[in-house]
């Protein structure tokens, strides 16, 4: 493997953070807390009413990070 680059199947994930995906403070902020893996909830941590904006929110403001 080159140097730099990292193969997703065998990254090691030692922390876990889970964000609601229909809190944008809580959004902007995930990135800066230090955790190896951000898991954007959509369903456990979101109000059902809330549940479709949320899932908007998500498909037209999160960028594909990899």
């Amino acid at each position: 493997m080159e140097a730099g680059k990292f193969d997703l199947k065998t990254l090691v994930r030692r922390s876990k953070l889970y964000v609601p995906a229909n809190r944008e403070k809580f959004l902007a902020k995930a990135w800066t807390r230090g955790a190896d893996c951000i898991i954007l909830d959509l369903e456990d941590a979101v109000a059902p009413g809330d549940k479709a904006s949320a899932r908007k929110r998500v498909k037209d403001d999160i960028p594909i990070v990899v």
